[in-house]
């Protein structure tokens, strides 16, 4: 199950409650953002796994694929309100060597389906004929 928590940095807090994120220096040179016990951020302040920007947990376990957030970082909008296992609405997939969905199926509409033949959505998630994402089983997540 995911929860907000196990993909925050730690964080000291401004005068307004905002967290406060570090920089430094990496040892190619380039300064990337930190956590106060100097694990690698993004602009949100969720952990990532380095420069490949993916988001990790606490244990370093990828939970969201860069290409999986908004442009500047920010976890599907699904996920802040909810603690479910990321994948159950994700669709069986292949993946480029950049992590960017492969579309290797198509109905006869366009629509893209994943390797099981099930509609899935740009992100890769399960969906229903509306769009409404839904689980492994079928079961709609959100109504």
């Amino acid at each position: 199950r995911f929860h907000i928590r196990q993909v925050m940095g730690d964080f000291d807090r401004d005068e307004e409650g905002n967290i406060v994120i570090l920089s430094e220096v990496d040892e190619e040179g380039n300064n990337q953002l930190v956590d106060k016990r100097g694990k690698p951020v993004n602009g949100k302040g969720y952990l990532v796994d380095g420069p490949t920007g993916n988001i990790v947990s606490q244990d370093g376990i990828i939970l969201f694929e860069k290409h999986e957030c908004s442009p500047d970082g920010e976890i599907p909008k699904i996920m802040p309100y909810t603690k479910f296992n990321i994948d159950e609405i994700r669709g069986d997939l292949d993946k480029d060597e950049n992590g960017k969905i492969q579309v290797i199926h198509e109905n006869e509409k366009g629509e893209i389906l994943d390797n099981k033949k099930r509609k899935v959505n740009a992100k890769g998630y399960l969906i229903d004929n509306e769009g409404n994402i839904l689980d492994q089983r079928g079961n709609m997540v959100f109504d």
